[in-house]
C-alpha cells in the first residue's frame, strides 16, 4: 500500500477522532470549523521552550556545544483528543500538514519531516525514537511547531506520547537531533498490526472511484466499525482501527 494512501486514511481518522472526542450532542460541523493557517500566522507569537539545564546524564545529548531543551506537546496532539493551537474554546485551528498548504516549519522543511517521519516507521519497540536533522537545518525556535505538525499529520505513529528531548548548536542555534518518548505498553507489534487493519480497509476502495467516493468509503467504514468510547479516554488510530473503541 502506498504512503499517500496511509496518510489520506491517517488524516481523515485524525479528524474524526477531533469531532469524536467531544460531548455528545455538541457537535456541528461546517467547513468554515476548519481553519487553514498561512505561514505568518502559524509562526506568529510561537513560544520558544525553556531550555533546560545541562543534567548528569545526558545520554545522546553530548557535544560541549549542543544545549538540550526537553518538550512536552502532549496538549497539542489531535490523537489525545486535542484542538492544537486554539485561540479560544469556539474557535479551533486544525493543523494538517499537506503539500498544497504552507504550514509554517511542517513545509519549509519537508526534508527533515521525512528523516523524523522515518526514523518513527523504523522503530522496534524501544522506549524512545531516535532522530537526526543535523542536515536540514531546521532552527530551535520553530522545532515546537515542527514536531507539532509532525505527530499531527501522522496519526499512525500513535506510539509517540508528546514528550521530546532534542539538542541544538550554540553556534547557529540549528536543531542537530532528538528522541521521542515512547508510551508505555506498546510493542511493534501494534504498529504492524495497525498497518495489516489499514491495508484490509484500504482493500475494499476501488481505484476506478472519485477522491470523494474514496473519502466516503472511509468515512463510512469509520461510522461502522467503531464504537464512541464513553470513558472518553481512547483517542489513538490504534484505539480506532484495532479495538474498535475511540
Amino acid at each position: 500500500m502506498s504512503i499517500v494512501k496511509k496518510r489520506i486514511i491517517g488524516l481523515v481518522l485524525a479528524a474524526a477522532m477531533v469531532i469524536g472526542s467531544m460531548p455528545l450532542g455538541t457537535v456541528n460541523v461546517y467547513a468554515d470549523d476548519i481553519l487553514l493557517l498561512s505561514e505568518d500566522e502559524i509562526t506568529e507569537d510561537l513560544d520558544v521552550p525553556e531550555v533546560l539545564e545541562e543534567q548528569a546524564d545526558p545520554g545522546v545529548f553530548d557535544e560541549e556545544d549542543e544545549v538540550r531543551v526537553e518538550l512536552d506537546i502532549s496538549d497539542e496532539l489531535i490523537q489525545e483528543g486535542n484542538f492544537p493551537g486554539s485561540a479560544t474554546d469556539d474557535e479551533p485551528k486544525l493543523y494538517a500538514e499537506a503539500d498544497n498548504y504552507v504550514f509554517g516549519a511542517g513545509y519549509r522543511y519537508k526534508d527533515a519531516m521525512n528523516a523524523v517521519v522515518s526514523a518513527a516507521n523504523s522503530w522496534q519497540g524501544e522506549s524512545s525514537v531516535k532522530f537526526n536533522i543535523s542536515a536540514y537545518g531546521v532552527k530551535q525556535n520553530e522545532m515546537q511547531n515542527f514536531l507539532t505538525v509532525m505527530i499531527n499529520s501522522h496519526p499512525e505513529f500513535f506510539f509517540l506520547d508528546g514528550r521530546v528531548s532534542y539538542s541544538y548548536s550554540l553556534s547557529d542555534n540549528t536543531v542537530t537531533k532528538g528522541e521521542f518518548t515512547v508510551s508505555p505498553g506498546y510493542t511493534r507489534a501494534h504498529f504492524d498490526r495497525l498497518n495489516e487493519q489499514v491495508d484490509r480497509i484500504l482493500a475494499g476502495v476501488d481505484p476506478s472511484w472519485t477522491d470523494l467516493q474514496k473519502v466516503m468509503y472511509v468515512h463510512d467504514y469509520l461510522i461502522l466499525n467503531i464504537n464512541y468510547d464513553m470513558t472518553l479516554t481512547k483517542h489513538n488510530m490504534y484505539q480506532a482501527l484495532v479495538e474498535g473503541d475511540c
